[in-house]
């Protein structure tokens, strides 16, 4: 994957720091000299696609941020929603802080090994704490979830970023339910509990209703980069892809329904009832994998498919790889809710296996990512020209080079007028 931060100033002949007046003037002097119908190279349209696609990124103040920040395959990570949909609003409002946000993102992961240790703890009568206190790994966790969603709907003021934020106080208030229903603060039915996710899972349908149009779906059929993704229709038509497109929240569905009749003991059967829709779900996910993975595979030529068919091929490898232990600990789960006499703790192995990885993980990755991060000074410095800088990069430069500091403060002013009051330039005019 080509992380590289340079290419497009390369290919547009500017320099890292040039204006959106030089880069505006580079790219009519390119898009003239490369064009198909005045330059008859059998190379001069694939050099007037690079440079084209430079220009968009490097005209757009939030690509180009991200571009000198991540690379090219990381601004298409952001771009594809393969990070989620509001990734690219959380990597701006933490640019240039790369090393923060990894000292933040270890301290969280310390704090949430501890949870499942509190649970073996309390399940087992070794401490006599609330379940308040239990949760609490997932209250400063989710806390924090909660408080970034916040911040990235007040700054993107979208719909989706409403939406994002309203699910996770869903799960913050569901949290809140489970806890005071154990520590019997209040006496209610689960079904009442769930009413959080019941509001999520409704969410979920609702999102994806807009996507499953048929209209839309024949857009994607005529090839319009638009509305083309890699979810496969398993060759049935429309039917196959209104099929991908909700079995897993189905799954959902038939799993809470389940789990609430099974709580309120509105039936009594065994626990492995309850399993079986995540074991179905688990095994129609690895299928649409391979099947997504195909799909895109027959839609995508040259070395782009070579890549796409070696990405795919690495995520199927790590998808088996992750869900053995997490099958081997719903095994144990079940065994012990149907009393076959297994230790809470040895229901937990296969968790605290993973947690250990993941630990040891970012206690080798962390370090190096502090002491020789990989993308360069202008990350470190956080200071691109004609863009906004994070509050950490402020504080920073703030603190240790003032004057550096007001005097760039100075050129994005003036540079960022002078975007205003130009125009981009179109094909048309080239």
């Amino acid at each position: 994957m080509n992380f590289n931060t340079t290419r497009y100033y390369t290919l547009m002949g500017v320099d890292v720091n040039a204006t959106q007046d030089e880069i505006k003037r580079a790219y009519r002097s390119l898009a003239l000299q490369y064009h198909p119908d005045r330059n008859r190279d059998p190379e001069a349209p694939e050099m007037f696609k690079q440079i084209h696609e430079a220009y968009e990124v490097l005209s757009d103040e939030k690509k180009r941020k991200l571009y000198d920040q991540y690379g090219e395959e990381g601004l298409k990570l952001f771009d594809n929603g393969v990070l989620g949909e509001e990734a690219e609003m959380l990597a701006l409002l933490f640019s240039g802080s790369l090393k923060i946000f990894a000292c933040l993102f270890f301290l969280l992961v310390c704090v949430a090994i501890l949870f499942p240790i509190f649970l073996v703890v309390k399940i087992n009568h070794r401490v006599d704490w609330s379940w308040a206190k239990v949760f609490s790994p997932f209250w400063i966790i989710w806390g924090l979830v909660v408080l970034a969603m916040i911040i990235v709907a007040a700054v993107s003021r979208r719909m989706r970023s409403t939406v994002l934020m309203s699910k996770s106080v869903a799960i913050l208030v569901f949290g809140a339910l489970i806890v005071a229903n154990l520590d019997h603060a209040i006496h209610i039915d689960w079904t009442v509990v769930f009413i959080p996710v019941y509001f999520l899972l409704a969410v979920n349908i609702c999102s994806i209703i807009p996507n499953t149009i048929y209209s839309r779906y024949l857009k994607r059929l005529q090839g319009e980069k638009e509305y083309f993704n890699a979810a496969t229709d398993y060759g049935l038509g429309y039917a196959g892809w209104l099929y991908r497109r909700y079995i897993f929240e189905a799954m959902e569905v038939w799993f809470i329904v389940f789990l609430v009749i099974r709580l309120d003991r509105i039936v009594t059967w065994s626990w492995w009832i309850n399993a079986i829709p995540i074991l179905v779900s688990m095994l129609i996910r690895l299928i649409t994998i391979v099947a997504d993975s195909k799909y895109l595979a027959k839609h995508t030529q040259g070395s782009e498919s070579e890549e796409e068919s070696s990405f795919n091929t690495f995520l199927i490898c790590c998808y088996i790889i992750l869900i053995i232990p997490i099958v081997i600990f719903l095994g144990l789960l079940v065994s012990y809710l149907n009393g076959k006499g297994f230790a809470i703790a040895s229901v937990f192995i296969p968790i605290f296996i993973i947690a250990g990885i993941l630990f040891c993980a970012c206690c080798l990755l962390v370090p190096c990512l502090i002491c020789c991060s990989p993308f360069g000074k202008d990350m470190e410095d956080g200071m691109f020209s004609g863009m906004q800088q994070d509050m950490f990069t402020v504080v920073n430069n703030r603190m240790q080079r003032p004057q550096k500091f007001l005097e760039a403060a100075g050129s994005n002013v003036s540079v960022s007028n002078n975007n205003n009051n130009t125009m981009e330039p179109t094909l048309s005019n080239v």
